[in-house]
């Protein structure tokens, strides 16, 4: 019986580093040229710093916070916004179930936070320089129109693109190419971003050209 419990011991002790040794705490540092998220300007076209801190577990759990410099006409100065998900895979298929929420500190419009759920399905075939994403988002909060994305992704020999297609329910369209390099531990991407507005209103139809620099650590 002795032997038995030591061996048990021996086994979950294994197990904890195990856990321990595939966990992961990251920190982004990063500076945009201007807050486009789903086409929409969150900024004003002005430059936004923003910061992340993640977790992930496992290569199978993640949660994280993130925070920006935001001006949506409503009080608020700042977004920070907390999230978690699962990202099981199956070959060359991996999935990203998650959920996250938006909150506006300052904000004297509708409420302060509001939330979202989204999935997200890869394929990206092994030794292979090219991938694919489909994602759906459902807000959970006030608004509930769903956001629907896919994009085509091709890695070059020195640089990475990406073209995205996106539709909001009852707000806009947008497409967007990207091009993407890491210098120096910098990643850094360079977008052209065409949004079109359902209907006029505050938000205008046109064009963004971003300048994206980050850092993890």
């Amino acid at each position: 019986m002795k032997n038995k419990f030591i061996i048990f011991f021996i086994s979950l002790n294994f197990f904890n580093f195990s856990v321990k040794a595939e966990s992961n705490v990251s920190y982004t540092l990063g500076y945009a040229s201007q807050y486009i998220s789903s086409g929409i300007d969150y900024n004003k076209s002005r430059p936004a710093p923003y910061a992340s801190v993640d977790y992930s577990l496992n290569e199978m759990f993640y949660a994280g916070a993130w925070t920006s410099g935001y001006s949506g006409g409503d009080g608020a100065n700042q977004e920070v916004d907390y999230y978690f998900g699962v990202t099981p895979s199956f070959g060359d298929f991996s999935f990203d179930l998650s959920h996250i929420t938006f909150i506006y500190p300052g904000n004297t419009g509708h409420g302060t936070s509001s939330g979202e759920f989204g999935l997200t399905v890869s394929y990206a075939p092994s030794e292979r320089p090219y991938s694919t994403d489909v994602s759906f988002k459902q807000g959970d909060q006030g608004n509930k129109d769903e956001t629907k994305e896919i994009s085509f992704n091709y890695s070059f020999e020195h640089f990475d693109s990406s073209f995205t297609y996106g539709d909001v329910q009852n707000s806009n369209e947008f497409k967007s190419v990207s091009l993407s390099k890491n210098i120096l531990s910098y990643d850094i991407t360079l977008s052209y971003i065409d949004n079109e507005m359902d209907a006029a209103g505050d938000v205008a139809s046109r064009d963004h050209l971003t300048l994206d620099i980050s850092r993890t650590f």
